[in-house]
């Protein structure tokens, strides 16, 4: 996976919210569309960027409803400093994965709320670097912010 392709996945606030939402647990499209507050048309949108990515998959369940399931947990960090920029994207194997078992549905659980976590501390982050930027840019009148 391409560092900048999770950036722009995760630029968009309503992915980043709807990977939030997964990593709790799987949801339906239509949970999904009501939480987010938008269409279930723009959501499908948003998962088939998810899915380019294998960040997601599905699979049937009541009624034969689609889950939407997170597969990957993700750990990302980004430097911005006058000096240098720097992202760093690193893929957190599951549990037993790479020795022909998978893990079990606890440790599954566990990978996604570690995604999740990790999502919402790499908001807050990006979101403290851009505050404290913006607060650097000099005004028209020469002042700082």
């Amino acid at each position: 996976m391409g560092r900048v392709g999770l950036f722009e996945v995760i630029g968009n606030r309503n992915r980043r919210r709807m990977l939030e939402m997964l990593s709790e647990r799987p949801r339906y499209v239509s949970e999904l569309a009501e939480e987010l507050g938008i269409g279930q048309k723009a959501v499908i949108d948003h998962l088939r960027v998810l899915d380019e990515m294998d960040l997601i998959d599905d699979r049937r369940g009541k009624h034969n409803r689609k889950y939407i399931n997170l597969t990957r947990t993700l750990h990302a960090e980004v430097l911005i400093s006058p000096r240098e920029s720097r992202t760093v994207v690193t893929e957190i194997p599951r549990h037993g994965e790479g020795t022909g078992r998978s893990g079990a549905a606890g440790d599954e659980l566990r990978s996604f709320e570690r995604l999740g976590e990790e999502l919402r501390r790499l908001n807050r982050e990006v979101l403290e670097a851009i505050e404290s930027l913006a607060g650097s840019v000099p005004q028209e009148n020469g002042e700082r912010r």
